[in-house]
């Protein structure tokens, strides 16, 4: 019998015999190598399904936004109509248009009692509170006023503001009339008439 160790080339490893299982290290190897495999394919099929979940979601939130806003449009149209309707005197208000003239009502009536029962001191006072206690409802309320404010300034008349704010001029004497029947004459004004 014969013995082979200590030759050079000579790994230590027992030849294999057709049939046998592979040395245990190739075996982790190729094991490992699987599961990467199987980690990697189930990595990408997580991440396809969580982007198609996320682009339903979108469309879905996207969809109900869309109706919200539909919703929110036709309100609002709905309540413009109403607004002009009792604007030009076809028809009485009525629902939230009745319900939101009848808040301010109550709210400016409310305003008026108290600026003459403490006067503009009182009022403002009672602004600043407010202000302190609630300040961003304060700040709120006066982007809106200023809002109304500026709306209402930018449609004035302000050519008419203009002459309201001039004193008005003297008359000059009258004259007698040109028929001579003795009656004062009427001036006519043709100013701005391109006369």
């Amino acid at each position: 019998m014969t013995t082979t160790t200590g030759r050079s080339g000579d790994t230590g490893a027992a030849p294999q015999a057709p049939g046998q299982s592979p040395n245990p290290t190739e075996q982790v190897r190729g094991d490992a190598e699987t599961s990467k495999e199987e980690v990697a394919s189930v990595a990408t099929d997580a991440t396809e399904h969580v982007r198609d979940l996320v682009g339903r979601s979108r469309a879905e939130l996207k969809d109900r936004a869309d109706e919200q806003a539909r919703d929110l449009a036709s309100t609002l149209s709905g309540l413009g109509r109403e607004l002009t309707d009792v604007a030009q005197g076809n028809a009485a208000p009525q629902g939230m248009v009745a319900d939101v003239a009848a808040e301010l009502g109550a709210r400016a009536s409310r305003l008026g009692e108290q600026l003459q029962e403490r006067g503009l001191d009182g009022v403002l006072r009672d602004v600043k509170d407010f202000s302190r206690r609630r300040p961003g409802a304060f700040v709120v309320g006066a982007m809106g006023l200023g809002l109304l404010c500026g709306r209402v300034l930018r449609n004035a008349d302000t050519e008419a503001l203009k002459q309201a704010a001039k004193p008005a001029p003297e008359e000059p004497p009258q004259s007698a009339s040109p028929s001579g029947d003795g009656t004062q004459g009427e001036q006519i004004d043709l100013t701005g008439l391109g006369v």
